[in-house]
């Protein structure tokens, strides 16, 4: 006698970009757009219905600065892009450059974007996280950890960042004044965080794989997600804007759909690794809802969008 494990779940749609592998590939809130970037090629800014490019953008014309953080602001206005120490902000309309920001005294870890693309932030190794305000060019430098911050996330208004670091600490805090307002202590080094979109929920993940949910004004602990999977690492992880469910992606090709309020696991997929790749492998970097109900989006580094159901 044998056993067969059930067939996994097969994509509903797929888009293979490049056959090169990517070391970028952001999706927009909505799905419209998307961000990607290649060894030496730049970035470039997809529209993702017409499945064409729109803008191709380097940081510099003797591009020496590979590009692997990328953002783009929640109304479409405005794209962000991080190489290891120099930042760049990109109209999305006209593909003009709006602001390149040069960083020397630490190198770029993460970024995060307001709603509509008018605060920056972007997290260093030396445990800064910088907030610029394009408007009024107002600058705040968040100087609470003691180690590398690993990532970062903003409110949609830019009020409120949750900040994760390789000092076993994640703070909820004013981009205002920097204050302080919650303290949330780990086992391990925090490597991913995220806010949704009033920041009345943060969730944070460390690096051997434990990931909670969290109250982050009142610092309360709501739940930790119950995963199957041994020590995943996790790369994206977005909160949906109309159901309590929450959406996580991880190095491992794991896509996966949480019940916000218990913890609970209620869809894990596989997203499709390279053609031929041995062992098949592919990291996700980025993960949406989509505007359909029960459907989800992934990126990932083998240069392949898929839409899904759940």
């Amino acid at each position: 006698m044998s056993a067969c494990s059930p067939p996994a779940d097969q994509a509903k749609q797929q888009w293979t970009l490049s056959q090169t592998n990517l070391i970028e590939s952001q999706l927009s809130q909505d799905g419209q757009l998307l961000l990607t970037s290649e060894i030496g090629t730049g970035a470039t800014l997809w529209d993702t219905n017409q499945r064409q490019p729109l803008y191709i953008w380097t940081h510099s014309k003797k591009e020496r600065h590979h590009i692997y953080i990328a953002e783009i602001s929640a109304n479409n206005a405005i794209s962000v892009t991080a190489s290891r120490q120099q930042i760049a902000v990109w109209d999305n309309k006209t593909g003009h450059n709006l602001a390149l920001w040069q960083v020397s005294n630490s190198l770029i870890r993460d970024i995060a974007v307001s709603h509509n693309g008018n605060v920056i932030a972007y997290a260093l190794e030396n445990g800064q996280v910088v907030v610029i305000n394009r408007l009024t060019n107002r600058q705040l430098t968040f100087t609470g950890h003691q180690a590398s911050v690993n990532s970062i996330a903003m409110s949609a208004d830019g009020q409120f960042i949750f900040s994760g670091g390789s000092d076993y600490l994640a703070y909820f805090w004013r981009t205002q004044d920097g204050h302080i307002l919650s303290r949330f202590v780990h086992p391990h080094r925090v490597v991913k965080v995220a806010l949704n979109h009033n920041a009345s929920i943060a969730f944070s993940a460390d690096s051997k794989g434990t990931a909670t949910l969290w109250q982050p004004a009142s610092g309360k602990k709501n739940v930790q997600l119950q995963s199957s999977q041994h020590q995943p690492l996790y790369t994206d992880a977005v909160f949906s804007n109309t159901d309590p469910h929450l959406l996580t992606a991880t190095t491992s090709r794991n896509l996966d759909i949480w019940q916000v309020n218990s913890g609970k696991n209620l869809k894990s997929l596989l997203v499709t690794p390279k053609a031929k790749a041995k062992p098949p492998s592919a990291v996700i970097y980025s993960a949406r809802f989509m505007a359909k109900p029960r459907h989800v989006q992934s990126a990932s580094s083998a240069a392949i969008i898929e839409d899904w159901m759940y």
